[in-house]
């Protein structure tokens, strides 16, 4: 899949920001950056409940944060922005799931440290992370 978020680390507001190929990308860019900044557990809890709904564990998942709802269900990550009624987008799951692998390996580069984040998960979570094999590899 082509990159439609290229993550990037804006100095200026010392923080995540994303820049996207197309606008239709913007919320999930915005709800990755804006709520789950750069909180690696949010953003693991996030793709693990995308890959959950992928495999039939679960049939939804909700997020509130400070700009954004976000619904996800079998048919998709269904984004709402909270301040105003004309900013949301629904993705494909696969979409997302791409997309949160890629914004996770922005955010922890190093295989280790992606490693490091995934065993501390586990750990608080008592079970296996439903993507724990993408985030060994990454991306791709």
């Amino acid at each position: 899949m082509d990159k439609v978020l290229r993550f990037f680390f804006d100095d200026k507001y010392d923080a995540a920001n994303f820049e996207p190929t197309d606008d239709e990308y913007t919320a999930l860019g915005s709800l990755l950056t804006g709520d789950f900044m750069t909180v690696d557990t949010w953003v693991l809890d996030f793709l693990d409940a995308v890959v959950r709904l992928q495999t039939g564990d679960i049939d939804h998942w909700g997020w509130s944060g400070n700009g954004w709802d976000a619904e996800l269900d079998p048919d998709g990550v269904h984004l709402q922005d909270l301040h105003t009624e004309d900013w949301n987008g629904d993705y494909t799951l696969d979409f997302v799931r791409e997309v949160t692998l890629d914004y996770l390996c922005f955010l922890l580069p190093d295989p280790d440290e992606r490693s490091s984040a995934l065993a501390r998960w586990e750990t608080s979570e008592k079970r296996p992370h439903a993507a724990g094999v993408d985030i060994g590899r990454g991306p791709g």
